[in-house]
């Protein structure tokens, strides 16, 4: 089930907050997400996002 809009606001926003308490993470970290939603929301609209995780 895909969310809806206010719900990705909402979650995106929460996501920020946390990332400005944190000093480790770099302004290109976040640029780097933001880029990665970006193009996957034109490539796959609605489609849920999926990160791969080496192990």
């Amino acid at each position: 089930m895909a969310m809806d809009n206010i719900t990705q606001i909402h979650c995106f926003g929460s996501y920020l907050e946390q990332v400005a308490k944190d000093s480790r993470l770099l302004p290109s970290h976040i640029g780097l997400l933001m880029a990665m939603f970006y193009y996957h929301g034109k490539e796959r609209p609605g489609a849920t996002f999926i990160p791969a995780v080496k192990s």
